[in-house]
């Protein structure tokens, strides 16, 4: 009597189709994933044709038509669901993005993702060692250097994040506004899911007015704002591997960040301009001018920045 093997099935769950780095590593890995595996991605908050959650309702019909079913998940909604479905059968990966709490929801799903989950994933070593994981599998950013491009960089300041209070939006606003005072027509985009105000008061919304906005852009049209950007700006209070920085740098912009997660190790002095405490932003936004003014000095950061993302990912 033989046994019949069936090849396994990942459902990658993720939290949003949306801005954010998570988003991005996904995309950006699709095709290869695909070449190689029969992998699916799924978002546990979507709206299409109307119907709220239809990625997830796909993603039960599916889930019917396999038997070695693999599940992936991203972020704490996702962990939440995948607990429901490794009861099911569903062999369980969980994935680690971040080297933080974000959400209140986060703890309760790492501790089910922790006893229930049979791998575990992080996309960084300083993301594990803030879990206290101690078997698990690192997946950094395989970086690659995107094709020399002759867009004329016409953004000046790049923020892209989905809409969350860890990512300090009011913090990248005032941080803008020092900037103005070296820069008065300072062009500043922001590449988000839904309204950032929410989490400003009245003044920091009159500041965050004169940004230029793209909601719910395609990952294709946030990279191509990338690639037209001299600076990109990242105020976070907790970060993972920082994807998102990563897929800046390899586009050509500079990173200005908040020393915070694996960014602090794979960058340094030479290759990032550092946010420190608040109360030193006047002094930095002092030095992103004078960056903003030398394409000989954005050219010097980036290619520093590219090497040593580089280095770190092989």
């Amino acid at each position: 009597m033989t046994t019949r093997l069936h090849k396994p099935v990942f459902f990658h769950l993720i939290h949003k189709e949306n801005a954010g780095g998570v988003e991005i590593g996904i995309v950006l890995s699709k095709e290869q994933l695909k070449q190689q595996f029969h992998y699916r991605i799924y978002s546990v908050f979507s709206l299409r044709q109307g119907v709220y959650s239809y990625s997830l309702i796909q993603l039960f019909v599916d889930l019917f038509r396999f038997r070695n079913r693999v599940i992936v998940s991203s972020l704490w909604a996702s962990h939440f669901i995948a607990f429901f479905l490794s009861k099911l059968g569903c062999t369980w990966v969980v994935f680690f993005h971040s080297a933080g709490v974000f959400h209140s929801m986060d703890g309760f799903c790492k501790k089910l993702a922790e006893k229930h989950g049979n791998y575990f994933l992080a996309d960084s070593d300083a993301t594990a060692s803030f879990h206290g994981l101690k078997n698990y599998f690192c997946v950094p950013y395989i970086f690659k250097d995107d094709e020399e491009s002759d867009v004329e960089r016409t953004i000046d300041v790049l923020f892209v994040a989905r809409v969350d209070p860890i990512k300090r939006f009011d913090r990248f606003v005032r941080f803008c506004d020092l900037l103005r005072k070296y820069r008065p027509n300072l062009n500043v985009v922001v590449f988000c899911n839904e309204d950032f105000s929410v989490h400003l008061d009245e003044e920091a919304r009159l500041i965050a007015k004169t940004f230029s906005y793209n909601y719910n852009a395609s990952q294709q049209q946030i990279r191509n704002g990338m690639s037209r950007s001299k600076v990109f700006v990242s105020t976070s209070d907790k970060e993972g591997f920082g994807m998102a920085i990563a897929q800046a740098i390899g586009a050509g912009a500079v990173p200005v960040i908040t020393r915070v997660g694996e960014p602090a190790n794979y960058l340094d002095d030479e290759s990032a301009i550092f946010l420190n405490s608040e109360d030193t932003d006047l002094q930095i936004a002092s030095k992103v001018a004078e960056v903003l003014a030398s394409g000989w000095s954005r050219s010097v950061l980036n290619r520093e920045a590219r090497d040593r993302l580089s280095g770190y990912a092989t």
